[in-house]
Formats: C-alpha cells, structure tokens, sequence
C-alpha cells in the first residue's frame, strides 16, 4: 500500500503559510484550519520548510507567551522529511515512529500533494488490511 492510497481518500489540501508570517499569526492559522503543520514558502512559491505546532509553542515559550511580531522564519524546520506518492506506508510510518514526528509532506518534483499524518497511516492501516496483512506491517516496524 502506498501514500497516494491515502491522499487519494482524504485529498490533498495543504495549508501553506508565507515565510514573513508571526508567530501568533501561525498559531492562528492552525487553530482555525485545525492542523498541527504549515508548509511555509517562499514569495516564489517554493517549499522552504515546516513549521509545526510543537515549533509554535516553543516559539511562544520562548517568548514568553508574547509574540504579536515574532517571525516564524527563526523556528521553522527547514530540514524535514518529506515522502513521495509512491511511498510505502509501512515505511513512512516506521521514518515516522524513529524521527518523532507526526506529519509528512507528500511532495514529488518539487510539487506539494498534501500531508500525511501518523493518524491517517495508522486508520487506512487498521481499515485496509487483514489480519495477517496487519502481522507483517507490525513485524517490518519491529513492534512486535
């Protein structure tokens, strides 16, 4: 099975932020679209990083609960991990257990297909596959 399985299902609509945007502004925007991740580019449109909810909250730790002008660009991740469409889940899913993170960009040539989330992997997992399937997903992340 393969992410684009998932994005097919659930769609590819990706909250996408600009790179001059404030801290309370992201936290904001992901309140009201009720994400935990914000694709941040560029004036030209490219992917310049992530910025989660968890970057949010440090960022606003950090400044102590305020921060009305606090660039976002000082806690985005520009780093990330990032999967294709033709990617195995099962294999997202363990990158994802091991970095610790929660959300994947779907992105392929440069282009941006949605974002996958530990949850989605997990539901399309437990709703798509048999028992035996289920087994040796388990086994390939060595959680059992």
């Amino acid at each position: 099975m393969q992410i684009k399985d998932i994005i097919k299902r659930k769609g590819g609509h990706v909250d996408t932020a600009p790179l001059d945007m404030t801290l309370s502004e992201a936290a904001q925007m992901l309140c009201e679209h009720q994400v935990a991740l914000l694709v941040i580019c560029n004036k030209r449109g490219d992917i310049v990083g992530v910025l989660s909810e968890r970057d949010v909250l440090r960022g606003l730790a950090e400044e102590q609960g305020y921060a009305p002008a606090t660039p976002i660009k000082d806690y985005v991740t520009p780093k990330f991990y990032a999967c294709t469409l033709d990617a195995d889940i099962a294999d997202v899913l363990k990158i994802m257990n091991d970095g610790g993170f929660r959300h994947v960009p779907v992105i392929e040539l440069k282009r941006l297909f949605g974002i996958v989330s530990i949850l989605d992997l997990l539901r399309f997992l437990v709703e798509n596959q048999s028992i035996k399937g289920r087994e040796e997903m388990w086994q390939k992340l060595n959680w059992m």
